[in-house]
């Protein structure tokens, strides 16, 4: 029995032996400047490469197996590795460079699709990047704590970007798009529509910025970590501030919000210490209603509010379609929302009008907005809408005297 046991044994330890050969098997060294890197010929993926490399040129294929992808954390912590440069690639994985300090040029060819979250987080010595065409996402935390870029280049393919993607980077001054999802004035980070402001880049100098016209929607962390920042205008019309949007802004000491500005998110104003007096275009009772639930939250201590004063317009009925009360009915596909109104302004007046749809659980959902002159004669405004509102309870429209304050904000109930 001894015997049959040491037998089985040692045929387990060829087994295993031989399978481990073979797992193995597919792995290839290949020499670069300063070590050697690991390429899987079955995958086409480089593995990983000896810490000591300094310099990387990767031809299109290694002994004809066609490089396509760079694994997670492949290069990660390469501290002497200088320059990469790559012919062809499909995809760079989690963390492929995060930590390679003295990487300053990176090539990559066109054709690959993925840049993962954290790739070339912390390399310090990064001063441009050219995303190439082909890339459809730039993975989360992508480019953070690269402390020296300056200028980032998107590809009209990229589609989605990563949360907190250039984060940490206090130099990067402009962020270069023009494409189906996003584009940039002035090197900041807008959707393609112009109604998202999705990145303002922390390192610009300026000490004020005024958000362009047509932004709707200040996005979850647009500014955060803009430390040279002090003032900031949003557009009239302006419905959103979402979560942390101005959070980390050191410098910001000033900010006018306007009437049209319907929620505020969670940590929009975190460790903003400078911040003194928020300039609101609404009423003081608009303003509470913004700050609801979390009044206490919303602003940090000695912080000042100051809203404006009414102006003498009345909204007469609920929203209409075609002269009858809105429906649930009427939603799917609706462009525009007609709102029924009366001006007392003695002369000619420039109002804006806002309707904003919500959802049962109280999501925004979109928004009808128009510009208009009125008089005693108006009786009626059409309002074009931005989103899918299709799922909406209810709509809040509000009536504002040009850039001055809303003169009123019905709440209401749409009819099922």
């Amino acid at each position: 029995m001894g015997r049959i046991r040491a037998r089985l044994a040692g045929l387990c330890g060829f087994l295993a032996a031989a399978l481990c050969a073979t797992a193995f098997a597919e792995d290839t060294l290949y020499a670069v400047n300063g070590g050697k890197l690991h390429f899987d010929t079955a995958s086409g993926a480089v593995m990983s490469c000896e810490k000591t490399a300094v310099k990387i040129v990767l031809p299109s294929e290694i002994k004809g197996f066609p490089v396509r992808a760079i694994a997670d954390g492949a290069f990660a912590d390469c501290a002497q590795l200088t320059s990469a440069k790559f012919y062809n690639l499909e995809s760079v994985g989690d963390g492929a460079f995060s930590g390679c300090a003295k990487l300053s040029n990176v090539e990559l060819p066109e054709g690959a699709t993925q840049i993962g979250a954290k790739a070339f987080s912390d390399c310090a010595a990064l001063k441009t990047f050219r995303v190439p065409e082909g890339v459809l996402t730039v993975g989360a935390e992508a480019f953070s704590g690269c402390a020296a870029l300056t200028q980032v280049e998107l590809p009209a393919s990229v589609l989605s970007i990563g949360a907190r993607a250039f984060e940490g980077c206090g130099k990067l001054y402009a962020i270069e798009a023009d494409g189906a999802a996003y584009r940039s004035a002035e090197g900041v980070l807008l959707g393609a529509d112009g109604a998202r402001l999705v990145r303002y880049p922390p390192g610009r100098a300026n000490p004020s910025y005024d958000i362009p016209d047509g932004v709707l929607y200040v996005g979850a962390e647009a500014f955060r970590g803009a430390s040279k920042l002090k003032k900031v205008c949003l557009p009239d019309g302006a419905a959103t501030i979402e979560d942390g949007a101005f959070s980390g802004c050191a410098a910001l000491a000033e900010i006018e919000i306007p009437d049209s500005v319907v929620s505020i998110g969670g940590g929009a104003f975190d460790d903003c210490p400078a911040l003194e007096t928020v300039y609101f275009g609404g009423t003081q009772k608009q303003w509470d209603a913004i700050r609801g639930s979390g009044k206490d939250a919303l602003l940090s201590e000695g912080v000042t509010v100051v809203c404006a004063e009414t102006q003498d317009f009345v909204v007469l009925s609920a929203p209409t379609l075609d002269g009858r009360t809105l429906r649930a009915a009427d939603l799917r596909g609706l462009e525009a929302i007609d709102i029924p109104l009366t001006v007392s302004a003695p002369e000619p007046t420039e109002i804006t009008l806002i309707a904003a749809f919500y959802a049962a659980d109280g999501r925004f959902l979109g928004m009808g907005f128009a510009a208009a002159t009125v008089n005693a004669d108006t009786v009626s405004i059409a309002a074009p809408i931005t989103g899918d509102v299709s799922e909406a309870e209810r709509v809040k429209a509000m009536v504002c005297g040009g850039l001055r304050p809303a003169a009123s904000a019905f709440d209401y109930k749409i009819a099922l």
